[in-house]
């Protein structure tokens, strides 16, 4: 019994421990649009791209997903996997916001969405949070890496 008692606060130490790097592998920021703040996961390599918000059972009204590209083009996104709607912004090399697509729902996989203009960056929001916050096209977009 006294083994269990010793056993279990350390159990329980570890378990924190691996939960806490877990939860910070994720890269992770700030991106302001307009005058909105979205704290972010942010997606920079293909793998993590790819994967995007499948999976995932929701964003809070200030969380989102921010999208990197090493380079501008014409990027299709699409709701596989996903569990809920979402709007999309789209954002040019010069962080000015040149697209915003709203109320995108997980019933249109596979169908293909994406910006008629080049692109490096795309915002991914809960869904209505671009009509709640006034975003449009023209918007300037500031990147705050934590």
């Amino acid at each position: 019994m006294k083994k269990i008692l010793y056993t279990l606060p350390l159990i329980l130490i570890v378990t924190f421990l691996l939960l806490e790097v877990m939860q910070t592998d994720e890269r992770s920021g700030t991106v302001k649009v307009g005058e909105n703040y979205f704290d972010v996961f942010v997606a920079e390599t293909s793998q993590e791209r790819e994967r995007g918000l499948s999976g995932r059972e929701g964003l809070g009204d200030k969380d989102g997903m921010f999208f990197v590209f090493e380079k501008e083009g014409i990027y299709p996104f699409w709701m596989k996997d996903m569990h809920f709607s979402i709007d999309i912004i789209w954002i040019d090399k010069n962080k000015k916001v040149v697209g915003v697509l709203e109320k995108v729902s997980p019933d249109s996989f596979p169908k293909k969405f994406k910006s008629d203009i080049p692109v490096k960056y795309v915002l991914e929001i809960e869904e209505g949070r671009a009509e709640d916050k006034e975003i449009k096209e023209g918007d300037t977009v500031t990147i705050i890496r934590k």
